[in-house]
C-alpha cells in the first residue's frame, strides 16, 4: 500500500487531474442534504448520458464526502435544448430526499424542490 500511495505521489498532476472544460453545455449537480445523493436519479441521468449521442463529452466531478458530485457535459451544436429537455424529464419536481439541480448554458435551470418532510439524515427515519 505505502508502495502504490508513493507512486501516485511521484506522478505528475496531470497524469492524475481530468482535464475539465471551463464551461459546460449542461451542469448537474448531485446533493447530499446529510444522507448522500439521490442515487436512483443519478443512475437514470447517467443511463440517458450514455444513451443520447448528441452528448460528446462527460466529466464527472466527485465533490463530496456522501457522494455530492457534478456532471459537465458537451453537446453537439443544436442539440443542447433536446438533450436539457430529456435530462430534466429524468429529475423529479420535488424530493423528499435531497434536491439536484441543472442549468444549461443558454440559461435554463431547474432544482428539485425540497418535499414536505424532507429526510435531512437516513437517522430521522429509523
Amino acid at each position: 500500500m505505502l508502495r502504490l500511495l508513493t507512486l501516485l505521489l511521484l506522478l505528475p498532476v496531470s497524469a492524475l487531474a481530468q482535464d475539465i472544460p471551463l464551461t459546460c453545455d449542461i451542469e448537474i449537480e448531485f446533493n447530499s442534504t446529510g444522507s448522500g445523493i439521490d442515487a436512483s436519479v443519478y443512475q437514470k441521468i447517467m443511463d440517458r448520458v450514455i444513451a443520447t449521442p448528441a452528448i460528446t463529452e462527460k466529466y464527472v466531478t466527485n465533490i463530496g464526502r456522501e457522494g455530492e458530485r457534478t456532471l459537465c457535459l458537451k453537446v453537439e451544436e443544436g442539440q443542447l435544448g433536446e438533450v436539457y429537455d430529456d435530462l430534466k424529464s429524468q429529475i423529479p419536481a420535488e424530493s423528499h430526499h435531497t434536491w439536484t439541480y441543472i442549468k444549461s448554458r443558454d440559461g435554463r435551470e431547474f432544482k428539485t424542490k425540497e418535499a414536505e418532510g424532507l429526510v435531512r439524515y437516513r437517522w430521522q427515519t429509523e
